[in-house]
């Protein structure tokens, strides 16, 4: 997986997409770097320790780079993921032709839910082979568990975007609505400059750090490390796929029900009613 960069609105829709493995930045540092030097507007977005390592990088600060960090969970391994894609496809009995790790579409109500295109279909998929052992943590680099110093309130980046955790308990009013909610937390000046004017163009609310670290505990502290790690990694690298069937469950494909299919024809300001009621 690469870190890619894009010039205008209009090339923005690859990047907008859920990525839980860690991309190879490659010559991306240099290419922003140019770009700051030229006197031009440029955006990075990555983890916390990729926004740290741009600014060391860059060794000085440029009043035209915006840099925004998330919540991130941890790294998972490349070579883990190209073997659970096999698997996939095996179980699907197609080769895996594209795969989206947490697909976006309106008419799914799943909040983690993969899309699979093969040549035989699109599936969408609840908890993958990928994302069973991603959420154990089994497949983390060591260096994202207990040993990351990036999970702290100050952070490298201008923003930190998130999931909005604990929607229905923080406003009580949106309880039940199915649309997905995201956070944004601005860091710096400079990043509550950027974010001054996003209210014409999205439906905004505030709320409390303290609420953003309550239901989002891996904002500011560690997250845990597999005691299984090792044992993992040990027979994976004997027995790829027989060590991902041992540890994981088989797919579950996600089948849309009249309701959601209904949902996802609505406008989004006849379900923001729906959300209220």
């Amino acid at each position: 997986m690469h870190h890619i960069g894009v010039v205008g609105f209009r090339n923005i829709p690859p990047l907008c997409k859920s990525k839980y493995m860690a991309s190879s930045i490659e010559n991306t540092f240099i290419e922003i770097r140019t770009h700051l030097q030229k006197g031009k507007k440029a955006v990075f977005c990555g983890c916390p320790c990729q926004v740290d390592g741009l600014r060391k990088f860059l060794r000085k600060e440029y009043e035209h780079l915006l840099t925004i960090d998330l919540i991130c969970h941890g790294q998972g391994s490349p070579l883990v993921f190209a073997e659970c894609i096999k698997e996939i496809g095996t179980q699907l009995d197609s080769e895996v032709l594209a795969y989206e790790f947490r697909t976006k579409r309106r008419m799914i109500e799943e909040e983690y839910m993969s899309k699979v295109s093969t040549a035989n279909g699109i599936y969408y998929i609840v908890s993958d082979p990928y994302q069973q052992l991603f959420l154990k943590q089994d497949i983390l680099r060591p260096s994202c568990g207990d040993n990351c110093k990036y999970r702290d309130i100050r952070r490298p980046a201008d923003l930190t975007i998130a999931d909005c955790k604990g929607l229905a308990e923080i406003f009580p009013d949106l309880k039940g609505c199915k649309r997905n909610y995201s956070t944004i937390v601005c860091n710096t000046r400079k990043g509550e400059m950027a974010t001054a004017n996003l209210s014409k163009t999205m439906y905004l609310r505030t709320y409390h750090l303290d609420d953003v670290i309550k239901y989002n505990p891996l904002f500011a502290h560690q997250t845990w490390s597999s005691q299984n790690r090792d044992t993992f990694f040990r027979d994976f690298l004997a027995s790829p796929l027989e060590t991902i069937r041992k540890n994981t469950r088989p797919l579950q494909i996600k089948r849309n029900s009249l309701r959601t299919i209904i949902k996802s024809y609505l406008p989004f300001w006849m379900l923001r009613l729906l959300c209220k009621r």
